[in-house]
């Protein structure tokens, strides 16, 4: 499971499907944080997925960017949002 969220993670792609979850990968600055994305390395594994599910259900907010995520966790299955939680946690 890990080994699949660090590959999603680490290339923004699903390599069953052979499709781009988004332009970027999720990796390195990500682990950290910024001032323009939260840090996800470290995070529950309870809130990363809720939060994930959040945005999916379009219920997630908080800043200017939240619409940045929709297209990519549209494309994340269950199993790849656990996948990736497992990764980033």
């Amino acid at each position: 499971m890990v080994a699949l969220g660090k590959q999603l993670g680490a290339v923004g792609r699903c390599p069953a499907e052979d499709r781009n979850l988004c332009g970027m990968p999720w990796s390195g600055s990500h682990l950290c944080g910024g001032d323009d994305y939260p840090k996800l390395s470290g995070q529950p594994q309870i809130y990363l997925s809720r939060q994930l599910h959040l945005f999916q259900q379009r219920i997630r907010g908080g800043s200017e960017n939240e619409e940045l995520m929709h297209p990519i966790v549209d494309k994340l299955t269950d199993e790849q949002i656990e996948a990736l939680v497992a990764y980033y946690a």
